[in-house]
Parts: C-alpha cells; sequence; structure tokens
C-alpha cells in the first residue's frame, strides 16, 4: 500500500511538472501566430488605404492639360471635307480654350477658316470629359473666275467629348453649330445656295474630329 501511494505521488507530480510546460509552449505558439495575423492585417490595411488614395487622386484631382492636334471635317458652306490644325488649353477650374485654322476646296472654290472657342468642361477630374462651349468662326472663300472674294463671320457653339486616350495621345469629337452668319461680297454668297443676303440666321452645323500630337 505504501508503495502504491508512493508511486501515485511520483505520477502525479510528474504530469503537473509536463502540463504547465505545454500549456506555456501551446500559449506562445498561440501569441505567436496572433502577433503575426495582427501585423499581416495592419499591412494588408496599409497596402489597401495607400491604393485607395491613389485611386482616389487619380480620379477626383482636377485634370489639365494642353496640347496641339490636327483635326477633319466637313465645311457646312462648301459641303466638302476640311482639314486643319488647332491648339487648345484646359484647366483645372474646368475651363478651357481652342484656337484652330482650317482649309477645304469643293475644287472649284476655296474656304480658309478660324475658330477660337471657350470650353467648359462638365467633369474637371475626368479626362475624357464632356465639354461644351462658345466662340466664334470666321471663314473667307475664294471662288475660281470670280474676281473678289467672300467672307463671313458667325457666332459658333460646340458640344464635344474627349475619346478614351491611349498614353498621350488624346483625341475629341465634336458638333458644331454656327448662327447667326455676317456677310461680305454678295456675288460669291450663291455658293451657300439660297443664302443671298449679308445677314442670315440660318444656322450651319459641321462635325469635327481630332487628334492631338
Amino acid at each position: 500500500e505504501s508503495l502504491l501511494i508512493l508511486e501515485y505521488k511520483y505520477v502525479c507530480s510528474y504530469t503537473s511538472n509536463m502540463e504547465p510546460k505545454n500549456h506555456r509552449g501551446n500559449m506562445k505558439k498561440t501569441i505567436s501566430c496572433l502577433i503575426a495575423a495582427f501585423c499581416g492585417t495592419c499591412a494588408l490595411v496599409n497596402a489597401s488605404s495607400d491604393y485607395a488614395s491613389n485611386m482616389h487622386n487619380e480620379f477626383t484631382a482636377p485634370y489639365s492639360a494642353s496640347h496641339g492636334y490636327i483635326c477633319a471635317g466637313l465645311d457646312p458652306v462648301l459641303l466638302a471635307p476640311h482639314v486643319g490644325v488647332g491648339y487648345r488649353q484646359r484647366y483645372e477650374s474646368q475651363l478651357g480654350w481652342d484656337s484652330s485654322l482650317v482649309f477645304a476646296t469643293s475644287g472649284t472654290t476655296h474656304q480658309l477658316g478660324l475658330n477660337l472657342m471657350a470650353h467648359y468642361y462638365l467633369h474637371s477630374e475626368q479626362h475624357n470629359s464632356v465639354y461644351i462651349g462658345t466662340g466664334v468662326r470666321a471663314n473667307g472663300y475664294k471662288q475660281n473666275g470670280v474676281k473678289g472674294n467672300a467672307g463671313n463671320i458667325a457666332l459658333d457653339t460646340v458640344v464635344g467629348k474627349v475619346l478614351a486616350s491611349d498614353g498621350d495621345s488624346t483625341q475629341f469629337i465634336e458638333l458644331h453649330f454656327c448662327s447667326p452668319s455676317a456677310w461680305t461680297n454678295r456675288k460669291i454668297t450663291n455658293i451657300t445656295g439660297d443664302i443671298n443676303k449679308n445677314f442670315t440666321a440660318r444656322p450651319m452645323t459641321y462635325i469635327t474630329y481630332g487628334v492631338a500630337f
């Protein structure tokens, strides 16, 4: 009986000495895992925050740009293709301006035009924003076999859209409404069909497509 009691005390003593060690080892592992998980979570949250901040700045920061461009379209008087060059400036305040010089010919009549426009971009943070604008368009016409030149100046209203860009390449398309118009030299204004007055409110509409360079 004494031997059994001693053996029982020995086993209990051995067990009690082993359990705290195993328990302390498990606790260390658990704490280490929790610390690692916490550090990993903090790093992930920080990276996500930086990404969100960069995306926010990319899409919400006011956009500004300036560039020259070449353009093509249809002259509203000659109903012939026109080509031209221009320059435009866009500011962070949503405002901008544009100037262009265009040339068109029907073979017998030739046109040289100048546009000066002010733009308002509806979304300052979007590169490809829709914009509206107003300005003036002045044209000079020369007809083969006719002495003298014709000219007109008109109020020009535009609705345009900057198209999705590829790198630094920017494209746009716009619709113009020109009215009213003041003309000079009636002899050549017959190229406009039924317009035979020095002043007309008949609108002239044309589309222009441009590519930045």
